[in-house]
């Protein structure tokens, strides 16, 4: 194009001088227009003589061939009648070849109403800023563009029009793909979302499908789930269930091929051609697809399983496109294994559960067993017991005379056996009584308690010399009034049996509450005391510190068992030679 040309678009024997300039600035972009306006205004308005009027305007068309920005004129049915350089680069089409063309040729199928549009616009003495649509190029290509129409006059009148074009191709192109990165992080947080709270692998991976099938038109997705060292699909996502059946699913036949490629985290592209006779990959040759890239999923180097692009072509794999396969493939890798463990930990702890309630079952039907024996046991011993009793004592009454001194003592010998005996079997009785009673619990006055089984102590306390002092008022407590009768009465009777011979026997029963609902009763005495390494056995049935004292070894072991019914504790602190502190903790009573 040649500068005097150019120039004589804004001749000033057609425009209006100042108006000529400011249209033009208008129609070359506020970027442009700004330059034009503030450096080339002040020039024209102090402009003398044509000649230099015609050598600024030369010098303006200069700046419209040389912009990087496409600036088009064209008439009011839009026949073009002026084209720059850059609207050449981003057209494809030549001035020549342009010129004398309608605006029309860069019009593509479907945006027809657009041009009739925007030249209303302008023949009304309006102005297009900055309007977004599509192009179409020379060779067919289309092209995000801006558009900035403004009007051209002459006379006053609207002549034509000026375009500004700015390709905004790049730009939206940026957009889209931020808006991408977007959603897969939206994807990201969804796929942690459902790991965490246990939903089942199959949501995450219809949004993995989901999410790659809105990046590009791929003719078919899918997620597989393999265990490779057994060569078994464990799930398989992205088929109807009729395509399923057709698969052979009990094996990894069609990866077998490319099997190390995975494992190594590499992505591997089969051509369909050469593949044609493995049945998932037929399916997806029936979708349109000639390549499947194949992504895997990893956890630790151990491959998990595979999502599957297909596609017509392989420029579909974009590496954007396997950006985002790589990194919610590297999620879906987490769920899985996730998912693995928490079927594992599931499994364990059912497995445990089972255990546990066979173990508890076989545990409740021994003691149960035992108890109902010790009970049938005790009972059936007690007959033959008192015929042994009665026999001797018949026999040291009616025929002490008939025998000699040793006869003697061997009947009271088997008097005193028959005697211990027969305390045992009682003793074995209460304890099975308290296993396997039913027992309600209420409020119990602790005062009265103690007043009641002290007279059925009285011999024994007498036999010791010992005082027994009680701190009054003792607190009510949730008991069960019989059982815990026998518990006082065991452990005062303990506490006088196991006096000290060098001092004078004392007892004391005193109780304080705590603060965590609970009354804690203490029944201490100055007796010979308990070394802390045997204080555990002591509660056991049958277990004996001192064999030169009287006793069964069962009284501590019923306290156990009736503080244990009650849903209590029990224990003891003590030092040999130090006397012992018998504690009981029991519940308040709700009203208290």
């Amino acid at each position: 194009m040649r500068l005097i040309d150019v120039g004589a678009i804004w001749h000033p024997r057609h425009w209006d001088l100042v108006s000529a300039v400011a249209k033009v600035g208008t129609a070359a972009g506020s970027l442009l227009a700004a330059l034009l306006l503030l450096v080339l205004v002040p020039k024209v308005l102090r402009l003398r003589s044509p000649y230099q009027l015609d050598l600024e305007l030369q010098k303006l068309g200069a700046i419209v061939a040389s912009s990087d920005h496409p600036i088009i004129r064209k008439d009011l049915d839009g026949t073009i009648e002026s084209w720059n350089h850059a609207a050449e680069l981003l057209y494809g089409y030549s001035e020549a070849e342009a010129v004398g063309k309608n605006i029309s040729i860069l019009v593509p199928p479907g945006r027809d109403d657009e041009l009739p549009s925007i030249l209303q616009t302008i023949k009304a003495g309006g102005r297009i800023a900055h309007y977004e649509t599509r192009r179409i190029t020379k060779d067919g290509r289309l092209v995000d563009v801006s558009l900035s129409v403004s009007a051209i006059y002459e006379s006053g009148e609207v002549v034509g029009a000026a375009t500004m074009v700015r390709d905004i191709g790049e730009r939206l192109q940026l957009v889209a793909t931020a808006l991408r990165y977007t959603k897969r992080l939206e994807l990201i947080y969804q796929m942690d979302y459902k790991i965490l709270h246990r939903e089942p692998l199959r949501h995450c991976a219809k949004l993995v499908i989901r999410f790659m099938d809105s990046l590009t038109a791929f003719s078919r997705i899918a997620v597989t789930v393999a265990r490779f060292n057994s060569g078994e699909f464990d799930e398989v996502f992205g088929y109807s269930e009729g395509e399923f059946s057709e698969m052979r699913t009990n094996s990894w036949e069609p990866y077998t091929a490319f099997t190390e490629i995975l494992r190594r985290g590499a992505i591997h592209v089969s051509d369909m051609s050469s593949d044609d006779e493995i049945p998932e990959l037929a399916l997806f040759r029936r979708s349109g697809a000639k390549f499947i890239c194949h992504v895997p999923m990893l956890d630790h180097e151990e491959l998990l399983g595979c999502l599957h692009l297909g596609a017509s072509s392989r420029e579909f794999f974009t590496e954007e496109i396997l950006d985002h396969a790589r990194e919610i493939t590297t999620r879906l890798a987490l769920g899985i294994q996730q998912e693995r463990l928490w079927k594992q930990i599931d499994h364990h702890a059912a497995e445990l559960e089972r255990r546990v309630a066979e173990r508890t079952k076989e545990l409740t039907e021994a003691n149960a067993a035992l108890e109902t024996f010790s009970y049938s046991v005790s009972h059936d011993l007690r007959a033959p017991l008192r015929t042994m009793q009665g026999f001797t004592e018949a026999l040291l009454t009616d025929h002490t005379a008939q025998l000699d001194p040793v006869g003697q003592d061997y009947a009271r010998r088997i008097a005193q056996g028959a005697h211990r005996l027969d305390r045992l079997i009682e003793d074995l009785l209460r304890y099975s009584r308290l296993s396997q009673g039913e027992i309600t619990l209420q409020a119990v006055d602790l005062s009265a308690i103690v007043r009641e089984v002290l007279p059925d102590l009285s011999a024994d306390f007498e036999a010791q010399g010992t005082e027994v002092r009680i701190e009054e008022p003792l607190p009510p407590v949730l008991g069960h009034p019989a059982t815990l009768s026998q518990v006082m009465a065991n452990l005062l009777s303990n506490a006088a049996k196991f006096a000290s011979p060098d001092k004078k026997s004392e007892v004391r029963v005193r109780a304080e509450d705590s603060t965590n609902g609970t009354v804690r009763i203490w029944i201490e005495d100055n007796g010979i005391g308990i070394d802390p390494n045997h204080q555990d056995r002591i509660f056991q049935i049958f277990e004996r510190l001192h064999t030169n004292y009287p006793g069964t070894g069962t009284g501590l072991a019923i306290v156990r068992k009736g503080v244990e019914r009650m849903g209590g504790h029990v224990g003891v602190i003590s030092q040999s030679g130090g006397g012992s502190r018998f504690w009981v903790e029991l519940s308040k009573p709700a009203a208290v």
